[in-house]
């Protein structure tokens, strides 16, 4: 059974306490939008500060799967901003994106997985 905080916290909200655990975390409710080298502005949720490097994170609460455009933007976004990886969440992914994922060093992470990983399960 899950607890009450995970079922009443948004996505953002669950990944955000996941990794303030671990990183300095730079988070904002709009976002953090960041200039890339091209000119291009950028907005991640979530931006980690690990020692291997920044890390540019995308939630996506939404109640359908999330495809293939959405990691394709995640690794544009954090190449152009000298990012050292992208990390999404999301509640399901189409099989097509997770195999981008993998291809492309983008990790994938539903929810799900997450709740095992915060070890919230009684």
């Amino acid at each position: 059974m899950l607890s009450e905080d995970v079922r009443v916290n948004s996505l953002r909200e669950l990944v955000r306490e996941y990794f303030e655990k671990k990183y300095p975390v730079t988070c904002n409710p709009e976002g953090i939008a960041l200039c890339g080298e091209s000119g291009q502005k950028w907005t991640f949720d979530l931006v980690i500060n690990a020692d291997e490097g920044r890390f540019g994170i995308f939630v996506r609460d939404w109640g359908r799967s999330i495809g293939v455009n959405q990691l394709r933007r995640l690794e544009k976004a954090c190449r152009d901003t000298a990012m050292a990886g992208g990390i999404i969440f999301g509640n399901i992914f189409s099989p097509h994106a997770k195999k981008f994922g993998k291809g492309y060093g983008i990790q994938v992470i539903t929810r799900g997985e997450l709740v095992q990983k915060m070890g919230v399960w009684r």
